[in-house]
């Protein structure tokens, strides 16, 4: 038998400025904690000694991958390669399909259109050494298998729940956005009243009338029109959303956590709740006073929410949430009003509570993700 000579690679904007000080805000939970440090160190050695081994292997390679302990397994077709894959520091798994002809599979289901959108991924698996198909409706996904001609025995067609959307159009809470082409402030909270699609933000933002555009693209592409503002007295304004601009219930964005809010409400004094914005990820912190009025050179804001989170220039209208971080779901609380200069070490704002606003313009939050 062929044995090919192995080798091992060694690869705020805010109102006002107020000068307080508080209590320092808390980081935002892990959203899940890091790999241990000696799993951590075994991964880097599998990623080291990987490469070579698979050039080792040649055709008769049937993927790689690494296991729950940080362990590198590398699959062949040919048992005889057991022992010099042990010895190089990898587990053997002997397969009967080679990743080039699960490759070459995968490659005829990319050149078959499947029946509709109930098909959702498609992709190598060498832990079972099989194609998976992902389908909502399995039955479209075995047609989508037999249309594509290939080997049934060496494709998994699974259920899915998942619905996966393109959404670098969507509108989400804690985006940036640009009043009039000057004014820097974030989305709040998306909202709905029948068809039309909205979002609330800060008041002293922008009145009404004011153009809107989203300040993650350059030039700032068109996003909506402030269709009411209330400043002072109460600090909120409801922006309504262009066509082509869908609202989500998701709140933040990759590479941060998203949360999906689910309602709104009020927490307690003493509750640990958070905010978000694009720039500077989740902030959270702790409510310290309720019903807070706050009193401005142009006038006085009521029944505000005081908390120990700092805000930052363009940060006005960020949402602040009770986040469940284990579901990854949140309920609103309010949109940011005013705050201290975090420069100074002074962490304080202040958020407009969301019920005031909802019923105001007469609109309901967007509990789901973008359609």
């Amino acid at each position: 038998m062929d044995r090919r000579r192995w080798k091992t690679v060694g690869l705020a904007l805010a109102a006002g400025v107020l000068v307080l000080t508080a209590t320092p805000a808390q980081a935002v939970p892990a959203a899940s904690p890091g790999p241990l440090q000696g799993v951590a160190a075994a991964e880097r050695r599998a990623a080291a000694i990987e490469p070579g081994l698979r050039a080792g292997l040649g055709e008769r390679f049937g993927g790689s991958w690494i296991d729950d302990a940080g362990a590198l397994v590398v699959a062949t077709t040919d048992a005889g390669d057991v022992a010099r894959l042990t010895a190089a520091g990898a587990r053997a798994a002997v397969v009967a399909r080679s990743q080039a002809s699960l490759d070459a599979l995968l490659d005829r289901l990319n050149r078959t259109r499947p029946v509709d959108q109930a098909v959702r991924v498609w992709y190598v698996e060498p832990r079972t050494n099989s194609v998976v198909v992902l389908a909502a409706d399995v039955a479209k996904g075995e047609a989508f298998v037999r249309a594509a001609g290939v080997d049934r025995a060496a494709v998994r067609v699974e259920p899915t729940t998942e619905r996966l959307l393109p959404r670098s159009d969507d509108v989400r809470g804690g985006d940036p956005i640009v009043f009039n082409g000057s004014a820097r402030c974030a989305v709040g909270f998306t909202v709905r009243r029948g068809t039309e699609q909205g979002f609330i933000t800060a008041g002293h933002c922008g009145r009404a009338g004011a153009a809107v555009s989203d300040a993650r693209t350059t030039p700032p592409r068109p996003l909506g029109t402030v269709a009411g503002s209330v400043f002072p007295t109460n600090d909120f304004a409801y922006v309504r959303l262009v066509a082509g601009r869908p609202g989500s219930g998701l709140i933040g964005r990759a590479p941060h956590q998203e949360v999906l809010i689910q309602g709104h409400g009020v927490v307690p004094i003493g509750s640990t709740i958070c905010s978000y914005s694009l720039a500077r990820n989740w902030q959270c912190g702790k409510i310290q006073q309720l019903n807070a009025t706050v009193n401005l050179a142009n006038g006085s804001l009521y029944g505000l929410t005081r908390t120990n989170i700092g805000l930052y220039p363009g940060d006005s209208g960020q949402p602040y949430v009770a986040v469940d971080w284990t579901k990854k779901t949140g309920q609103a609380l309010g949109t940011a009003s005013i705050g201290s200069d975090p420069s100074q070490g002074n962490l304080i704002s202040f958020f407009q509570p969301i019920a005031r606003p909802l019923a105001t313009y007469g609109v309901t939050l967007i509990t789901t993700p973008a359609p």
